[in-house]
């Protein structure tokens, strides 16, 4: 699978479980392979999996992400935090 950023402002994500329950991703790496030297913010990740619920009353539960790394180019003025995180 591939793409690249849109430049939006709640950020950009390769994955992204909204309100889903008993999902699990196995050994799915994620690598942003935008170039350092041609990197827009524009075009980068700022999140590898995003897990979040699908409203106050529907949560998403049980899921797992295991045996993975990721790999996101961080520039020097990345609007939005990167790194692990849940939200």
């Amino acid at each position: 699978m591939s793409g690249n950023g849109t430049g939006q402002t709640g950020g950009d994500f390769v994955f992204r479980l909204q309100g889903v329950d008993y999902v699990t991703f196995d050994g799915i790496n994620v690598v942003d392979t935008v170039a350092a030297g041609s990197d827009t913010t524009t075009r980068r990740f700022e999140f590898g999996y995003v897990v979040n619920n699908a409203s106050n009353s529907d949560g998403a539960g049980n899921n797992t992400i295991k045996n993975m790394s990721i790999s996101l180019i961080r520039g020097p003025a990345a609007p939005l935090p990167t790194g692990p995180m849940v939200l």
